[in-house]
């Protein structure tokens, strides 16, 4: 007689390798484990996530309508459906998913404000801006210093000219110091509207080893310059990061060619 595995034995492994980033992996060990455990929501679930994680948006679709055929109100599967949905233009089905998936939890719970985040990111991501500060804010309204969710709502406003976006991305870097992304984003703001000395004293609070912004390397460099500092490290950064920004792009054009 064949021996099962545990149930929880493909959960935890295909979503300790899915958090390692090796979402091929992960989805091989999902779909091993729902050959025995055919209605796992759990399983379900994780091969749709693996399936965002490698852009095979229609087979995420797939999975996680399997899953909600199984447990309607699973808020991750809801949430997975509707990042899903973006990728195929349809954004008011994906934003009655994403409304739906809040009613899963009460109005003060914390979790409800990292679910609010994640939906926000997402439509970030899809440059969803206006709809994604709807989420943000609900983050907030839970946990006013989320530094994740001020950082959204920060990007949302300068992006859509909206005031109080510099508030929010302090708010952001005070909770968090290593938030370099924050950095990175409020120096720019500060770049453009012209206090430069404001901009570098940000920009200088980010290691090297962890600035991959083209655009804020090109501004220190081209600052620095100016003032005769020793840019070299600085220079050698930015070459590697528009080679990359290259190599990426001609694997982008190869792949559409193909």
């Amino acid at each position: 007689m064949k021996e099962f595995a545990p149930l929880e034995e493909f959960v935890n492994r295909g979503f300790i390798l899915l958090k390692d980033c090796k979402p091929g992996i992960a989805l091989n060990t999902f779909q091993e484990g729902l050959e025995q455990y055919p209605s796992s929501p759990e399983l379900i679930n994780g091969i749709g996530m693996a399936n965002l994680e490698i852009e095979e948006f229609g087979m995420a679709k797939l999975a996680f309508e399997k899953g909600l055929e199984i447990e309607a109100e699973n808020p991750d599967m809801q949430i997975g459906l509707g990042i899903s949905l973006l990728n195929f233009n349809r954004i008011d089905a994906a934003m009655t998913l994403f409304e739906n998936s809040m009613l899963n939890f009460d109005e003060e719970d914390e979790t409800k404000a990292e679910y609010a985040t994640s939906i926000g990111r997402a439509l970030c991501n899809y440059e969803y801006f206006l709809q994604a500060l709807r989420f943000f804010d609900l983050a907030i309204e839970i946990d006013p210093m989320n530094p994740d969710a001020n950082f959204g709502i920060g990007v949302c406003r300068h992006v859509l000219g909206m005031l109080f976006a510099k508030d929010h991305l302090w708010n952001a870097i005070s909770e968090v110091d290593e938030f370099y992304e924050a950095f990175s984003f409020l120096g720019n703001i500060y770049y453009e509207e012209g206090d430069v000395k404001k901009a570098m004293s940000l920009f200088d609070q980010i290691p090297i080893e962890f600035n991959w912004d083209v655009v804020t390397l090109k501004r220190m460099v081209r600052t620095k310059r100016k003032e005769r500092l020793n840019i070299e490290d600085l220079e050698e950064k930015l070459s590697l990061v528009l080679e990359s920004s290259k190599n990426a792009k001609e694997i982008i054009s190869l792949m559409k060619k193909g």
